[in-house]
């Protein structure tokens, strides 16, 4: 497990600020401060998945590559069998994904497969 960094003050401040557990003087409960931080890095933590070159469905994957294959020159049928290879890959390693992750978590009633 890698070992993230502590936020600054300021960006505690910040947070709790937009929590609404801070004053009009960004001065917040200390009892709080864990939550905070832990708030803070769950928010970096879904910034940097979503970030991510394999973010999205499978889909939009492929999407992104072939932009950067056209981007590249690489046309036609050359394009056509690295997009293939590449649609198996993906399908192999992380299953056909039809919906992009939800973030939030399902909503109530809802069940997860």
């Amino acid at each position: 497990m890698t070992q993230q960094r502590l936020p600054s003050e300021a960006e505690v401040r910040a947070a709790a600020k937009e929590l609404g557990l801070a004053d009009e003087r960004g001065n917040y409960p200390q009892r709080d401060r864990a939550r905070i931080v832990a708030a803070i890095r769950i928010a970096e933590n879904e910034a940097a998945e979503a970030a991510s070159p394999l973010a999205g469905t499978t889909v939009q994957v492929l999407a992104r590559i072939d932009d950067e294959l056209y981007r590249h020159n690489i046309l036609g049928g050359a394009r056509e069998r690295i997009l293939a290879a590449v649609a198996v890959h993906l399908i192999e390693t992380q299953g056909l994904r039809l919906d992009a992750p939800r973030l939030d978590g399902p909503k109530e009633g809802e069940t997860t497969p």
